[in-house]
């Protein structure tokens, strides 16, 4: 990724934690402790989790891929091939993690809001 594309990334991340904030979905406070790395272990672990199996993660996340590329064991043509039999499924377990992280905090608030009344 080319320092242009990296530094953009960043400011979209950094938007998006100040948007969770406003909502009050993160604590100020806590916005330093989230880098790019911790998102894309976080996102690992959540894949891995859900079920995607190591070898999509692996290729998804290119983990591991430089030292391969120098070795001569994997190529971009690979990397298609994996993604195109499976492509999609870190996606998935993302999206899916995260909508019931909503659905359960919904639930949580409609249990909170109904007990005080």
């Amino acid at each position: 990724m080319d320092q242009s594309s990296d530094r953009m990334l960043r400011t979209r991340m950094k938007a998006a934690m100040w948007r969770l904030v406003a909502e009050g979905i993160v604590m100020e406070a806590d916005v330093k402790h989230f880098s790019m790395i911790s998102f894309r272990r976080g996102g690992n672990s959540v894949a891995a989790a859900r079920g995607v199996r190591d070898r999509i993660r692996e290729v998804h996340g290119r983990w591991g891929l430089a030292g391969r590329v120098e070795r001569g064991l994997t190529s971009e043509a690979e990397y298609n091939s994996v993604l195109a039999r499976e492509g999609g499924a870190v996606m998935r377990a993302l999206h899916d993690d995260v909508n019931e992280a909503r659905l359960n905090e919904h639930k949580r608030v409609t249990r909170t809001r109904s007990n005080v009344t």
